[in-house]
């Protein structure tokens, strides 16, 4: 593989997240939480492990996000007509991102319950 390829690579992954931040208000709220939560655990006094546990979810909640954008940008692309297949496809990338969510939320209150009981 030679740096030409990748460089290209770079390109088409920041290309996509570019357009991830324009189009998806939902990313943009992922990113303007998790900014702040990955400083707040990047600045703690807690053990490297520790803060590898806070920083992962965040994210994955992102990974989750860009797989559920892909998703739905695919079947709109296929199709814009309602159908019960596209609804359960769209619906479940969705509880994707629901997961990583919850996900996220749980490591954080036990994490944070373990420093700080």
């Amino acid at each position: 593989m030679s740096f030409t390829h990748l460089y290209e690579n770079l390109k088409y992954s920041l290309s996509g997240l570019k357009a991830a931040y324009q189009t998806q208000c939902s990313f943009r709220s992922e990113i303007c939480i998790g900014i702040p939560l990955f400083l707040t655990a990047l600045f703690m006094p807690i053990s490297v492990l520790e803060k590898i546990l806070l920083i992962f979810p965040l994210f994955f909640v992102l990974a989750c996000e860009l797989i559920n954008t892909a998703v739905e940008t695919t079947i709109d692309r296929i199709s814009k007509d309602w159908h019960p297949l596209s609804k359960q496809a769209k619906d479940v990338s969705s509880s994707l991102v629901l997961i990583a969510i919850i996900q996220a939320i749980f490591i954080w209150i036990f994490v944070l319950w373990h420093i700080f009981a």
